[in-house]
């Protein structure tokens, strides 16, 4: 433990009473937990290489490290699923054309994509103009609706008679 050359520290819970140190032991990483006690004798040996602020600068930092990569693990994941589009060497999300294929093209199948219209129909009930709007026939035509393009053909519909 002498030789033990300080790396990093931070807090590793909310309430920051535990304290995470990694120290250098020749090629390998050791990390240490400790409790945050002024006299614990650790937490002693800590301040010799690091301030209380500095502890939690690298509490905040290591937070939003964590954070961003938890974002990067959950974008991988709903690419893989098919639930975000993205096309990188034009820099920007192609979710739109996946929508245009749905309303335009030959992407939804009245078989299989049954599930994917009831979703977007209960997300289409959900909206303010859609939930304050009286019409009871474009509403029964709505919920009957047999595809995304007749869906949202009809949503445009009371979307028009709300705004007018």
């Amino acid at each position: 433990m002498d030789n033990w050359i300080y790396q990093n520290a931070y807090f590793t819970d909310v309430n920051r009473t535990v304290i995470n140190i990694e120290w250098l032991d020749g090629d390998k990483v050791v990390e240490e937990t400790i409790p945050f006690d002024t006299s614990f004798h650790r937490y002693q040996t800590l301040l010799d290489h690091i301030s209380l602020d500095q502890l939690h600068e690298n509490t905040k930092k290591r937070n939003r490290e964590v954070s961003e990569a938890f974002k990067e693990v959950v974008r991988q994941i709903a690419e893989e699923d098919g639930l975000l589009y993205s096309d990188e060497s034009k820099g920007y999300n192609t979710s739109f054309d996946k929508v245009n294929e749905y309303l335009f093209g030959d992407a939804f199948n009245e078989e299989t994509d049954k599930e994917l219209l009831f979703k977007i129909k209960l997300s289409v009930f959900e909206l303010d103009f859609v939930k304050s709007f009286k019409g009871r026939k474009l509403k029964s035509e709505l919920r009957k609706s047999s595809s995304v393009y007749e869906l949202y053909s009809i949503l445009f519909k009371i979307k028009d008679e709300v705004s007018n």
